[in-house]
Order: structure tokens, then C-alpha cells, then sequence
């Protein structure tokens, strides 16, 4: 999926894959209002403020991901300066990151096999939650990508 795509462009073109899994709110940050709101999940102003900002100025990037198995932050990430970068996850296309891209691409399967890979990638236990979350609504329903610019160039 969008994972290993973005893995291959990224071997390929030299360039860092930030991904938005490691920007997943801390449950401290949840509140109902935060997540009421499309997007509301992930911790959008960390991914501009620490990943996109210093990223476009030529600056490196370092960021703790946060693992949502175990609640915390991991240990730090540090990306040199490059003149590419990939920003990969459906919540990439958030409006307050969207307008920072130079382009945008917008991968979509079937509900089917986007329930065979969220079995394969988060297990059964995980993957009965999952619809409860929004995972495999399909693409056409994620409402950060139907927003205006936001909308992908490429599909």
C-alpha cells in the first residue's frame, strides 16, 4: 500500500519518508472536540512545526514518533537536509499540511483488500476496532480528501 510505495520512491529517488502513523495524538491531547473533527487523530500541528517547516527552510528534520501500541514517544528520528521528501499517510492531505505540498498522489483499493490488509498488518483484535476508527471506509469517503485544493492531483 501506501507504505511500501512510499518505501520504494524513497530508495529510489534518495530522498527521507516522513510517515504521518508516527503522529497519532497522545491521549492527552484527545479531547472530544479535537476528535469530532476530521483529522482531528493525528497530531497535525507537531508534523508542520517539526517535520514540513524545517524541512522546506533546508534545515534537518528530528521528531520522537509516538507508538499508539505503547503510548509513548520512541526515540527520535533525525533526516539530514535533502531537496526531496515524502510525506506519506492518508493524513498528509490534513489542511493545514496540504498546502505545503509540491505534489500530491492519492493510492486507492477496494474495501476488500483494505480489509485483508489491515488483518495482515494490525491482526483480528485490532482490525474488528479498526471500522470504529474510520480504517477502511474506503478512500472516497476520507472527507480530507475531498476538500477543495486538498484534492490530489494524481489518483
Amino acid at each position: 500500500g501506501k507504505s511500501a510505495l512510499a518505501a520504494r520512491l524513497g530508495a529510489a529517488l534518495g530522498c527521507p519518508v516522513f510517515h504521518m502513523d508516527h503522529f497519532f495524538l497522545p491521549p492527552a491531547l484527545r479531547t472530544p472536540a479535537r476528535l469530532a473533527r476530521p483529522g482531528g487523530n493525528v497530531h497535525y500541528e507537531r508534523v508542520l512545526e517539526q517535520v514540513i517547516l524545517p524541512f522546506l527552510a533546508g534545515a534537518g528534520v528530528t521528531y520522537a514518533p509516538f507508538d499508539c501500541h505503547a503510548g509513548a514517544f520512541a526515540q527520535p528520528l533525525t533526516f539530514p537536509p535533502a531537496p526531496l521528501g515524502i510525506v506519506e499517510g492518508s493524513y498528509a492531505l490534513h489542511p493545514a499540511l496540504a498546502g505545503h505540498y509540491a505534489r500530491t498522489l492519492f493510492l486507492t483499493c477496494s474495501p476488500a483488500q483494505q480489509r485483508r490488509r489491515l488483518l495482515t498488518r494490525e491482526g483480528a483484535e485490532r482490525a474488528e476496532v479498526g471500522p470504529r476508527w474510520g480504517w477502511g471506509r474506503g478512500t472516497r469517503a476520507c472527507p480530507l480528501c475531498r476538500t477543495g485544493r486538498n484534492y490530489p492531483e494524481i489518483l
